[in-house]
């Protein structure tokens, strides 16, 4: 048994490092979401929409609450023809950012 006093110094010391662990996870995280983005954007470009499509869908099952992932899901998911999807996909805009008027022409377009 470790000395009075020891124990708390490990205890306080293991939860420092497990906080700066959780954040380092949570900045990858967020860098693995705008990697796929990227390349997404890029496959779209190259004019394979279905493609950009999964690489955004990735993105935003990474980071769920970005709404500029989340656009280009709807837009990628309307040029692939995937009206559903892109339904969803702005609506889901519009519960993160209710504000955003420019999406509901978009939404009316999609209906």
């Amino acid at each position: 048994m470790p000395p009075p006093g020891r124990m708390g110094g490990g205890r306080k010391l293991l939860g420092q490092v497990l906080k700066e662990m959780r954040v380092a996870h949570e900045g990858m995280i967020q860098e693995a979401a705008r990697m796929y983005v990227r390349v997404g954007s890029l496959l779209k470009q190259q004019g394979q929409g279905k493609d950009a499509l999964a690489y955004f869908q990735r993105a935003v099952s990474l980071n769920p609450d970005d709404v500029q992932s989340w656009l280009r899901v709807a837009k990628a998911a309307d040029g692939s023809g995937n009206l559903s999807r892109a339904l969803d996909a702005y609506q889901r805009v519009l519960r993160l950012d209710a504000k955003n008027h420019s999406i509901w022409s978009q939404l009316a377009e999609v209906q």
